[in-house]
């Protein structure tokens, strides 16, 4: 039985899809880059192929506002942000430098109020849309005050016994205490905010 062959111009255009799926990237969209929402200046890319981590490191003005887009192009598609309405969430650093955040689908961007300016390093799993943010010195060497923070399941690892305060949107506290784990299975759906021996987690229950 013969075999058919393609032509040429299929093979080109596969050779093509291939090399456009290996750049695919997610981009910040912020003041700092002027809300150009046409702009990859600021884009995360995979850490290897077919790998949902996206990563990128770029610096920073003084409270900086911005969210994530998985395209360019549309104000109103493809955003990923503090929440779905189109305001912006403020947080505060309180001199850590870790910032960690479960995203929405959604127009929220986020404020980090306290951040002085600097080089930020983003990992961005575009399967859980959870967001680590690392502040990291001129050489580009991470630094982080806390490490192994996980939340999966509705449950929060810490990654070693420690000091937790969670809060609701409106900031009233609805839990404290020290732990390794902190089990959120039987609190209302909703976002709260985590704090880990003092650095904040949004996430999404």
């Amino acid at each position: 039985m013969k075999k058919a062959l393609l032509p040429l111009w299929l093979l080109v255009a596969a050779g093509a899809l291939s090399t456009a799926q290996a750049e695919e990237a997610v981009y910040i969209i912020g003041n700092d880059q002027g809300w150009r929402i046409e702009s990859d200046e600021l884009k995360l890319t995979p850490a290897k192929s077919g790998d949902s981590l996206y990563e990128g490191s770029y610096m920073f003005g003084p409270a900086p506002y911005f969210r994530i887009y998985s395209a360019l192009g549309n104000w109103n598609e493809n955003s990923y942000g503090s929440q779905e309405e189109d305001a912006s969430v403020t947080f505060y650093l309180n001199g850590s430098n870790t910032f960690n955040a479960q995203l929405v689908k959604g127009k929220g961007s986020f404020h980090l109020s306290d951040f002085p300016g600097g080089m930020m390093h983003f990992k961005y799993d575009i399967n859980t849309l959870y967001l680590s943010i690392y502040i990291t010195d001129d050489n580009g060497t991470t630094q982080t005050l806390m490490g192994g923070f996980k939340y999966q399941e509705n449950v929060a690892h810490f990654g070693a016994q420690a000091p937790y305060h969670l809060y609701d949107m409106a900031g009233r506290a609805i839990l404290s205490g020290e732990a390794t784990h902190l089990d959120l299975h039987t609190l209302p759906s909703g976002i709260y905010i985590l704090n880990v021996a003092g650095v904040s987690h949004k996430i999404c229950r």
